[in-house]
């Protein structure tokens, strides 16, 4: 039945003519998943008594579902976090503290999860990605639960829709939606509603994700309440925030609502149960049009790819950061995104391009969702987002993909890539002979990794000083020179990360100005408030085999900071967060509270006595109030609105922390709401990046000028150490890994013997 079920999804290995004759095997795949935010516990509890009643049914009706459907149910896609929020709930359960969640749940970034589908820097997702892609489900459902004034939302949700997404898609929303709210009014379930709060834009999404694979990608949402028990509400008015009572009248989107009342967790799962039941025989009465209708989207992608452009874009393989490449290779396959290797030199508009290169063609079934991938967005102006509005991969992660409008690429010989490689040859280079002494480039992505990896090594390291001309190559101030090593060890590491060590000669090293480098103590503070920008940013820092210590706030209160630590890195949050935290009585003991003014105190003076601290995002209100630092937000107006967009900033490579962009001076910044751009009060102070004139690259965002020119990071000297501030976050979601190695090294440059 899976293969089938592959073999229905691809009009290439299925003409339509064996596409008809094969639909009376057929059997709808039908994906369910629950539970991926664990404070939503419904779902799983849905799960488990679905499978029960399926499994034991003997309903006519029923058993006809089961003859035409195969229904894949998850009951929960973050089952780490599930068991955090249960054994939070039974230890709270009889106390006052009931209604409070686990700071964190799952490993890294609870709620933020989700938004996760494309990248798949979580474990979990990555999981899911690849078991989905094993199924291909017609239709896919992601179960959430909501505390906004509604008891169920079912498709469609609001506007934008991607425009990638097909339009049959959007029309399965709208009668799918339609026949659950009546079919829920009919069985006296108020409260249904649609066309409202969640956009089908970011693809990060289970709906969207799905959706952008020609799947019926659907989402229900229903209403949490109180996990506790039972809890009584008159109406909306009691609990609604007022701007969301809308949502209590009626309209076309609410044709009844919620009229108040008892609403306890078998309510949720009555709801949840009802809405996809009625699913389950919408998808059993109309298997063949949700058959035919992939197919027929599939197909149309193909014949799309093969007559307009763009036709394909192409990832040239002779690109300097060869990491990023194998990475950007490696996002698009684990999408489900066929990925080729062209075998001849080809011209594009821009360059030609080698040999070797990557081809990315519109001509495979989920091409669609690769030009959602690789193009630039362009937001709609006129609809503030549910979340950011751009995300484009090749600029996130720092490699080249050039569109290609030519119809020619079609005709250029290539194979399907099956093993993702590094593009270009890694290895040890320069002279035959092993001369003891191997210069280390930082022009990859997984530099810091190798230098976290030699650390832990008899390895010395030392740093350019200055920039040389070596027999082997150009080196760049701020290169690496490796000493003492195992050949058989550099050579495994050389291929395991893609990189190119260069033999150079002792004679040419004395002639060269070099200073020991020496890997820094590194602290990460979190609060208990707000812990989802720290998993990110813990998340990069332990996948690139960082050493470091996780600070919390009773730690950071009583630690001697200056003789344990060398750079303190101190992630988005909100101040208040970091130095007030949850009020006491409102939270479990050990969470309450923040570092408050003497926890402030101990980082000037941690700072003040030589140590490096590292401010993200919305931290950096801490140093504008805290730290006489000649640092000052940039001044904006009403009319500045960047609610999650991509930037353009010029790289001032001369620093330790910027020499990775020597040979391309320039990144990509994710800028959100609580960012910042920096006005500089202090000629002492160095700036390391600025967001460049018209620095908007894809997205939406009004009144950019109000921050072009202005400093986006900085190093402020204070007392003997230095801050670095970053005014947007270099780590965002683990997706913005092109601005990591400003981040990293920072990090690494904190080294106090330098």
């Amino acid at each position: 039945l899976l293969e089938l079920n592959h073999r229905l999804a691809d009009p290439r290995v299925l003409p339509s003519e064996e596409f008809e004759n094969a639909l009376d095997e057929a059997k709808l795949f039908l994906w369910v998943e629950c539970n991926i935010h664990s404070t939503e516990p419904a779902g799983a509890e849905i799960a488990l008594e679905i499978v029960y009643e399926l499994a034991t049914t003997n309903d006519p009706q029923m058993l006809n579902i089961l003859d035409d459907i195969v229904l894949v149910i998850i009951p929960s896609t973050e089952p780490d976090g599930h068991e955090d929020f249960t054994e939070w709930f039974h230890t709270y359960k009889d106390t006052g503290l009931v209604r409070t969640n686990p700071p964190i749940y799952g490993a890294y970034v609870g709620h933020d999860n989700n938004r996760d589908r494309f990248n798949q820097a979580l474990k979990e997702l990555k999981a899911w990605a690849k078991l989905w892609l094993e199924i291909k489900p017609v239709i896919s459902v992601d179960v959430h639960q909501s505390i906004a004034p509604y008891v169920f939302f079912v498709p469609p949700g609001k506007e934008p829709t991607y425009p990638e997404i097909s339009p049959l898609i959007e029309a399965s929303w709208k009668m799918i939606g339609g026949q659950i709210m009546a079919k829920m009014y009919a069985a006296e379930m108020p409260g249904v509603i649609s066309n409202v709060v969640f956009d089908m834009w970011y693809p990060g999404y289970g709906d969207t994700w799905a959706s952008l694979h020609h799947s019926v990608g659907l989402t229900f949402e229903i209403w949490t309440g109180y996990i506790s028990g039972p809890s009584d509400y008159e109406g909306w008015s009691t609990y609604a925030e007022p701007e969301d009572l809308r949502y209590a009248e009626r309209d076309s989107n609410t044709p009844w609502p919620w009229p108040g009342g008892w609403w306890t967790l078998r309510d949720q799962i009555d709801y949840g149960k009802k809405g996809l039941y009625v699913l389950f025989n919408m998808a059993s009465e109309r298997k063949l049009f949700f058959l035919k209708n992939r197919y027929s989207m599939t197909e149309t992608q193909i014949n799309r790819g093969l007559s307009e452009a763009p036709y394909g874009w192409i990832i040239p393989s002779d690109q300097f950061d060869s990491a990023a490449v194998k990475i950007l290779i490696e996002k698009l396959m684990q999408n489900g995104i066929e990925v080729r290797r062209i075998h001849e030199a080809f011209s594009t508009e821009h360059r030609t391009v080698p040999a070797g290169s990557f081809l990315v063609l519109m001509s495979q079934p989920y091409g669609n969702f690769a030009k959602a991938l690789l193009e630039i967005q362009h937001y709609p102006e006129s609809i503030w987002p549910y979340d950011v509005t751009a995300w484009t991969l090749p600029l996130m992660i720092g490699a080249e993909a050039i569109r290609v409008d030519d119809a020619s690429i079609l005709d250029v010989y290539s194979t399907e890539v099956t093993e993702i490689s590094f593009p270009k040859e890694s290895g040890l280079f320069g002279s035959d002979e092993d001369t003891g002494i191997l210069l280390l480039r930082r022009t990859s992505s997984y530099t810091p990794r190798a230098i976290n990896i030699l650390s832990d090594t008899s390895t010395e390291i030392l740093v350019l000083a200055e920039s040389f001309d070596f027999e082997a190559t150009t080196a760049h101030k701020g290169d690496f020179i490796i000493q003492g090593y195992e050949t058989t060890d550099l050579e495994s590491l050389a291929r395991d990360l893609g990189l190119r060590f260069y033999r150079i000669h002792s004679y040419e090293l004395h002639r060269a100005h070099t200073e020991l480098f020496k890997m820094p103590r590194i602290a990460l503070y979190h609060s208990w408030l707000d812990l989802r920008e720290e998993g990110w940013t813990r998340l990069a820092l332990e996948d690139n085999l960082f050493t470091f210590c996780r600070l919390n706030n009773k730690a950071l209160l009583e630690e001697d900071l200056a003789s344990s630590y060398d750079v303190i890195i101190m992630p988005d949050v909100r101040k208040w967060a970091a130095v007030s935290g949850f009020t006491p009585g409102t939270y479990p003991e050990p969470y309450v509270g923040g570092i408050g003014d003497e926890g402030i105190s101990r980082l000037r003076e941690f700072v003040a006595n030589g140590g490096r601290l590292i401010t993200i995002g919305r931290i950096n209100d801490i140093v504008f109030e805290d730290f006489d630092a000649g640092l000052q937000p940039v001044e904006t107006t009403d009319s500045f609105h960047i609610p999650g967009s991509l930037l353009k900033i010029s790289v001032k490579p001369d620093y330790f922390e910027t020499h990775h962009y020597a040979e391309k001076p320039w990144a990509i910044a994710m800028f959100r709401p609580g960012y910042t751009a920096f006005e500089v009060l202090d000629e002492k102070i160095s700036i390391l990046c600025k967001f460049d004139r018209d620095c908007l690259i894809g997205g939406w965002a009004e009144g950019t000028t109000q921050i072009e020119g202005k400093a986006a990071v900085v190093i402020s000297p204070y007392g003997e150490g230095e801050i670095v501030a970053f005014g947007f976050d270099p780590t965002y979601r683990y997706q913005s890994l092109n601005t990591l190695p400003l981040f990293f090294d920072s990090v690494l440059g904190a080294d106090r013997s330098r």
